[in-house]
């Protein structure tokens, strides 16, 4: 992965844990600012994504493989572990 997609990748994980925290909100003050943080985060990911020079959603033509290998997960084809049947 470049630099660039580095970066795009970490700002991407800063929204989903914004997103998250949005969704875990207590109160009705806390869902505001959650909002506004993850608004912010999202014109980041918009504004690298234009920078990159790519779509504004990047993985619209990928493959579930293609998607899994960029995520760092290898092939969903395999080879999978042996189950040992622990826990």
């Amino acid at each position: 992965m470049t630099a660039g997609r580095e970066h795009l990748s970490a700002l991407r994980l800063r929204l989903a844990k914004e997103r998250r925290r949005l969704a875990d909100a207590t109160s009705p003050i806390e869902a505001n600012i959650r909002g506004i943080w993850v608004a912010q985060c999202e014109r980041e990911v918009a504004a690298e994504l234009k920078f990159l020079g790519l779509p504004a959603d990047d993985t619209a033509d990928m493959s579930a493989d293609e998607l899994f290998r960029e995520l760092g997960g290898g092939d969903l084809a395999g080879p999978w572990p042996e189950p040992t049947g622990k826990m």
